[in-house]
């Protein structure tokens, strides 16, 4: 039973994780380049005797001008598609001939997809969030960074809506609603497939990606959003499950 287990595991894993580690890889080079380029733009194009009068860009405001939100959120896109689309039903696939063979109950399968599915997404977060620390070591050890503490990072975390919704230092309210978001998101995704093999669209999944790249940057102190979207998260969530067990009484 253990090895079914674990076998019925890596039927979403194997046609993932490789693609989720070369997304992964590309975006670091990507994000790179788009931070080093809009540093270099940043620095004053004729050296005089004004240039050391104008005002530092913050680690922060070069973040913003390389515009990195937009990778995070094509890479969340991907991310899900790819989640998304394991286990549906194709012409020729031979995935949902093999789960239909496995001892182990359908739902059960996707519980354990929806539990990688969710450590993936927080993979996504560390990997964003140790991104950025390496950018703002390369932001220290360029002329802009002389002066700079050892907490310099984690102040720009205070003055970033990117940086803090990643990040929330000392914000209890979201640091629970990403919390809840990783779950409900793996959910959501796993049992996506399940019901499209049984005539569903999966509208709850769909709406609830949308949802999550739309408020995910938010800034600091905006208690409210972060609660509506939890509520919002667990909803659509219920609903996904409400349709699982449906299903699963009905077969």
């Amino acid at each position: 039973m253990k090895n079914q287990r674990l076998s019925a595991l890596m039927l979403a894993v194997t046609p993932t994780f490789r693609h989720i580690a070369a997304l992964l890889t590309a975006a670091t080079g990507i994000e790179y380049f788009l931070f080093h380029r809009a540093m270099k733009a940043a620095q004053p194009s004729v050296m005089t005797e004004f240039a050391d009068l104008e005002p530092i860009p913050a680690f922060e405001a070069i973040i913003e001008n390389a515009h990195l939100e937009h990778i995070l959120c094509a890479l969340f896109f991907l991310f899900s598609a790819l989640f998304l689309f394991t286990g549906c039903e194709q012409k020729g696939g031979k995935l949902r001939y093999t789960l239909r063979r496995l001892s182990i109950p359908e739902g059960q399968i996707h519980l354990s997809w929806a539990v990688y599915y969710s450590l993936c997404y927080l993979l996504l977060m560390a990997w964003q969030a140790g991104m950025f620390w390496v950018l703002y070591r390369v932001y220290a050890a360029s002329p802009f960074g002389e002066g700079l503490g050892a907490n310099g990072f984690f102040l720009a975390t205070y003055r970033s809506d990117l940086l803090h919704s990643l990040l929330p230092l000392h914000d209890v309210a979201r640091q629970i609603r990403n919390a809840v978001l990783l779950p409900c998101l793996g959910l959501s995704c796993s049992f996506f497939s399940f019901h499209q093999s049984r005539g569903r669209r999966g509208w709850d999944a769909l709406l609830l990606i949308a949802l999550t790249a739309f408020v995910f940057i938010r800034s600091m102190g905006n208690t409210a959003m972060d609660v509506l979207t939890m509520i919002y998260a667990v909803w659509m969530t219920a609903i996904c499950l409400r349709h699982t067990r449906r299903d699963t009484d009905e077969a």
